[in-house]
């Protein structure tokens, strides 16, 4: 079955933030990642609010919540190494 978000930036800008927000029936996701500089290596961090739209998406979530952490570290690990090998 098809699934469609609505993804609007909420913030942007070049080299300290971005952020968004995904929505649909189902759930409303916020991310806000932010860039620093520390001893020339980059920092990466995210922060994020998954909000269920009912009772049974809200315990869904939660039960998720550890492989929600896991998938973002992967990802922002990835993100991370293309920042530096482009600096």
């Amino acid at each position: 079955e098809e699934m469609s978000l609505v993804e609007t930036m909420t913030d942007f800008k070049s080299k300290e933030i971005f952020a968004f927000d995904l929505e649909n029936e189902m759930f409303k996701h916020q991310v806000k990642v932010k860039f620093s500089e520390v001893n020339g290596k980059t920092i990466v961090t995210q922060e994020e609010n998954v909000t269920g739209a009912n009772i049974f998406w809200r315990s869904v979530f939660t039960l998720m919540k550890g492989y929600f952490s896991g998938a973002t570290k992967s990802t922002l690990d990835i993100l991370k190494t293309k920042i530096e090998s482009i600096n």
